[in-house]
Order: C-alpha cells, then structure tokens, then sequence
C-alpha cells in the first residue's frame, strides 16, 4: 500500500507539471498570433501606392502570340509561329488575359546556290519573193555561277483590346534576296487591324492583293528557288473589309491601288520602253507605253478585288477575283533592214480570276494546287507583260512528311502568255523539289533543286505591203528556247 501511494503521487506530480508546460506553449502562441494581428493592421492602416494612369503589370515570355493578322504565305507563317520570338503582355491584374501584346520576331535566311543555264535555241528565216533562206542557231549560255546569299527579316507583331475591338498591326523589314545581291532595306509589309465586331475585320495597309491565290507552290511551298510565276510579295497597298462568323466561310472585298511596277507603266514621263529579250543588233526598237504623266497608276479609281474562302481544316477552297481600270495608251514598232511597222491602240480595263485548293491527308501529306486566268494584270505575275496581254496558269505540288522533323516538297508549275509581245516570255514550264528539316523551331536545313524551260515570243517581220509569207522582204525569227536550273543549299535562322 506504502509503495502505491508513493506511485499516485508520482503520477499526479508529472501530470501537474505537464499541464502547466502546456499552458505556457497556448500562452506564448496566442501572444504571436496576437502580434501578427497587430502586424497585419499596421500594414492596413498604411497607404496604397497606385501606378499612374495607363500603367499596368507587365510581362516577358519567349515565343509569339496569336494574332489574327491575314493570311500569309508559307514562309512568313513560319517565321511568325507561336514558337519564334518574343513576347511582351501588358494586363491589368495578374489573373486576366494581357490586353495588349508585342511581339517581335526575325530570321537569316543564308542559301548557297548553284545556277546553271543550259543552251539557248532559236531559228531564222529570211525571203525574197520565193527565194528563201532559213538558219538554226543554238547558243550554248552556259554561265553556271555558284554563289552565296543573304536574306535578313525583322517582323513586329501587335494587338490591344480596345472599347471599340481589338486593334492590331504588323511591320516586316526585309534586306537580300535569294536571287540578287541587293541589301537595302524594305518595308514590304506593313498593315493594321481593326476587329470591330466578332464577325467583321478591316485591315488596311501594305502586303498581298486581297486577289492572290491562297494555295499552290507559289503559297504553301517553302522555297526559294522557283517562283511558279503566279503572285507578287507585299506590293499593294489596300484597305480590306473581311467577314466571318466564326464559321469556315469567309468573305473578303478590298480597294487597292492600281500602281503596276513594270517599266511600262508610265512612271513619271510621257513614254517608256518595255524590256525586251532580244539584243539591239535585230534593229528592234520596242514596245511604247503612254502614261500621259500618271505616276505610276494606271487609272483614276483604285482596283476592285475580292475573294470566297471555305476553310474546314482539312479542307481549303477559295475563289479570287480583280478589276483594275486602266487609262495607258501604247504602240509598238518593228525597225529592220527589210521594213517597218507600227501600231496603236487604247489599253483595255486589266481583270484576274483564280482559283485555289488544299486538301490535307492527315499528318501524311499536304495537296495543293492553283490557276489563274488574267489580262493586262501585272502584279499578278513574276514574269513581264505588256498592256492587255492574256494569260493562265496553274500549279500542283505535294508535301509530304517524313517522320517528325522533316517534309518533301514536291510539284510543278505552268505558265501561257497567249498574247506576249515580240521578246517576252510567252511560255513557261517548272519542276520543283526540296527537302527540309526543321529539328526546332528556330531552325529550317534544306535542298532544293528546280528546272525551267522558258520560251520567248518570236517574230515575223515584213514589209508594209504584205503579210508574213514569201512574198517580197519577209523576216522571221522563231521563238526563242531557254532551259535553266538551280541548285540550293541553305539555312533559315529564327529567333
């Protein structure tokens, strides 16, 4: 019993004092908990700094945006993919979308490329009442040149929402070419956005026709190193009114200048002389265009152009159109040894239609194809042409992927100028092929190889008495036969 109680005690003691060790941890907790209070009002009780008016937080990430910007061709989307640039965000709080964004993106596109020009064939034929004399010549060109050039591109990209919609705009600084040594910069793309309301979009500025067709090699192929001789590159200013709903169907109709940038258009003198292929030695003096002191327009009203696009995805149709009106007057003349000949005549209005179409094989392969049909239309197409001159053309290529990191780009083009002036091209055929292998984002290793067989309107020259038979001084000069190909080897850089 002795021992028992001596155990309670024991017990009882150590339960005391744990208590108490208990209920001094309780009191010194409750007195932190109260000094943060304390803190906390302190901190209340003091006054917010707030940032100036038109202040916000801001933000930096690497890559791009998504802007709803126009449609751009293969290269250009590329260059601008969410995975290239950087990108500064403007918001309001840390939680909400940025409200406004730029972005900034650029590429060095190095090539080494191999130019070879096969032999040059035409035939001439020269009669005098029946006495006939005709002679084949061949002309062996063959000026390969292997040589190394630059393309550099600067693009600025941005948007901020606005209480009337979101108001956007590009910029793109181009130097070099794939094809000349050229190294001035150029604005060559320069547009902004207006999004007024969820289904309609101006956009206004400089960059592709509202006309041009959005399919083909000569808008979904990577290049360089062809042209399919259909579309020009950011070369017409323009004020565009789109709409879509939301749904695939989109509508576009847009007010352009009428500016044409070949030789013939008049510039700022009375007369030019459209170049001609062929050298002086003929005795040709050339084709005359009247520009009554124009400028460079062509009319007194800009052009008209518009297009109807259908766009599921996998699926890309769309139909394109234009009506430029245009005021020049032209003659020509012929001035030979045997003769000479002239004529004149009003230009008529210029018009283009084209067609486009894309279909998507899954994550296989790409087709995509193009034609156009046009008249007098300049900016059209790559190669020149004299005032009412009629033309077609189509192209068909393939891309196809091979495995995750690398493409073939496959397809041919072809081009009729059924109405070409003496010197001008008047037929064209191109095959094209590259491969391309994008290990990042950032960086595109390609081989392309391409082959051109150009011809080149003849003519037949005689007297003013006659037509081109074998009566009296009759001069004829077949068409003009040239075979090209190119080689490329090359690195496109982004960052």
């Amino acid at each position: 019993m002795k021992m028992l109680k001596w155990a309670l005690l024991g017990g009882a003691a150590v339960a005391v004092t744990a208590t108490a060790a208990q209920a001094d941890e309780l009191s010194d907790l409750k007195a932190q908990l109260e000094a943060l209070q304390q803190r906390v009002t302190q901190l209340e009780a003091q006054p917010t700094t707030s940032l100036p008016s038109g202040y916000s937080l801001m933000s930096f990430r690497n890559g791009g945006a998504v802007y709803d910007a126009v449609p751009e061709k293969a290269d250009m989307r590329e260059l601008t993919s969410v995975d290239n640039g950087f990108t500064i965000g403007v918001m309001p709080t840390a939680d909400v979308a940025p409200v406004a964004e730029v972005t900034v993106s650029g590429e060095i596109r190095t090539i080494l490329v191999y130019n070879g020009q096969n032999d040059v064939k035409w035939k001439e034929r020269l009669c005098y009442e029946d006495l006939c004399f005709e002679e084949k010549f061949k002309y062996d060109d063959s000026d390969d040149q292997l040589d190394v050039r630059v393309r550099g591109r600067l693009v600025v990209t941005g948007k901020a929402d606005t209480a009337v919609g979101e108001v956007g705009g590009r910029i793109r600084l181009q130097a070099g070419s794939p094809f000349d040594d050229d190294n001035s910069v150029d604005m060559n793309q320069a547009y902004a956005w207006w999004k007024f309301s969820p289904s309609w979009q101006l956009i206004a500025g400089l960059w592709d026709s509202t006309s041009a067709v959005q399919a083909g090699i000569d808008w979904d192929f990577t290049g360089p190193g062809y042209t399919g001789l259909l579309g020009d590159d950011g070369s017409t200013e323009q004020m565009r009114l789109v709409f879509n709903n939301g749904g695939p169907v989109t509508f576009a109709i847009a007010l352009e200048d009428n500016e044409s940038d070949d030789v013939c258009a008049g510039n700022s003198t009375l007369f030019q002389t459209c170049y001609s292929f062929w050298p002086n030695f003929l005795g040709y003096d050339g084709l005359w265009v009247a520009g009554a002191n124009r400028g460079n327009d062509l009319g007194d009203v800009p052009a008209i152009a518009g297009y109807i696009a259908y766009d599921s995805g996998g699926v890309f149709l769309q139909l394109t159109g234009l009506w430029e009106q245009d005021k020049r007057k032209y003659y020509w003349e012929y001035s030979t040894p045997f003769s000479f000949t002239s004529a004149y005549k009003n230009a008529d209005d210029n018009w283009f239609v084209g067609a486009g179409a894309r279909f998507g094989l899954g994550d296989v392969a790409t087709l995509t194809a193009a034609a156009f049909w046009g008249e007098g239309y300049q900016d059209a197409v790559y190669t020149l042409i004299g005032p009412d001159d009629q033309y077609w053309g189509a192209s068909l290529g393939i891309i196809a992927n091979v495995g995750e990191a690398s493409r073939l780009e496959i397809g041919g083009a072809y081009f009729k100028n059924d109405d070409a002036f003496f010197g001008f091209l008047e037929e064209s055929w191109q095959a094209t092929a590259g491969w391309f292998w994008d290990p990042v984002s950032q960086v595109t290793v390609f081989v392309t190889g391409s082959y051109a067989w150009n011809s080149y309107k003849g003519a037949c020259i005689h007297s003013p008495d006659g037509g081109c038979n074998d009566a009296d001084f009759s001069y004829k000069i077949g068409d003009f036969d040239q075979n090209t190909w190119q080689a490329l080897f090359g690195t496109t850089l982004r960052f």
